[in-house]
C-alpha cells in the first residue's frame, strides 16, 4: 500500500515537472511582401481578448458573484478605477453573450449584450466626466477602451449577421450605441 501511494505521488510530481517544462514551438512566419508584414503586425496589434466571464447567470450560485460585484462597485471611489471596473464588467458580459450564443440561449444573449453595452456606456460617461473636471485620462486606459470597443463592434456585427430577424435589432441597437460612444472616446485624448 505504501509503495502504491509513493508511486502515485512520484508519478504526479514527474507529470507536473514535465508538463511545466514542455513548451510549444511556434512556426516561423516569413511573409513574402512588405504588405503582408504590415497586415500581420496590424492583426497582432488589434487583437483584444475578452476576459473569462466566470459562472454564468444560469448557475445556481451566480447570485454570490453578482453580490460580490455590487459590493466591489460600491467600494470603488476612484473614478478611474470605477471606469476600469465597468470596462471589465462590459467585457465579461460580452463574453457571457458569446457563451450563451454557443449554447443557443438567444434571450440570455440579448440580455447579456444589453447589460454589456450599459456598462460600456457607464465607462465612457465616467471618463468624460473625469476629463471635464480638468483631470487627464491615462492614454493606456483610452487605448484599452478603444480596443475593447473595437472588439465589441466586431462581436456585435458577427452576432447581428448570424441572428434571426427578431434578435438582430437588439444587436444593431447595441452596435449603434458602441459606435456613438466611440465618438465620445475620441474627446478623451
Amino acid at each position: 500500500m505504501k509503495q502504491t501511494i509513493t508511486l502515485l505521488v512520484s508519478s504526479f510530481l514527474v507529470g507536473i515537472f514535465f508538463a511545466s517544462s514542455v513548451t510549444a514551438q511556434t512556426p516561423s512566419l516569413a511573409p513574402a511582401t512588405e504588405q503582408a508584414t504590415q497586415e500581420a503586425v496590424t492583426e497582432e496589434k488589434e487583437e483584444y481578448l475578452l476576459p473569462y466571464p466566470g459562472i454564468l447567470p444560469d448557475h445556481p450560485l451566480y447570485f454570490l458573484k453578482a453580490l460580490r460585484d455590487r459590493i466591489l462597485e460600491a467600494l470603488i471611489v476612484d473614478p478611474l478605477r470605477k471606469s476600469e471596473f465597468y470596462l471589465l464588467q462590459a467585457d465579461k458580459r460580452l463574453n457571457m453573450a458569446i457563451f450563451f450564443g454557443n449554447r443557443g440561449a438567444d434571450s440570455q444573449v440579448a440580455q447579456s449584450v444589453t447589460i454589456a453595452e450599459q456598462f460600456m456606456e457607464w465607462t465612457v460617461q465616467r471618463l468624460v466626466a473625469f476629463k471635464n473636471a480638468g483631470s487627464q485620462v491615462p492614454a493606456s486606459l483610452v487605448d484599452r477602451l478603444e480596443k475593447s470597443m473595437a472588439k465589441h463592434s466586431e462581436v456585435l456585427e458577427n452576432m447581428a449577421a448570424n441572428a434571426a430577424e427578431g434578435q438582430r435589432q437588439v444587436y444593431t441597437n447595441a452596435l449603434e450605441k458602441v459606435r456613438g460612444l466611440l465618438g465620445e472616446v475620441g474627446k478623451l485624448k
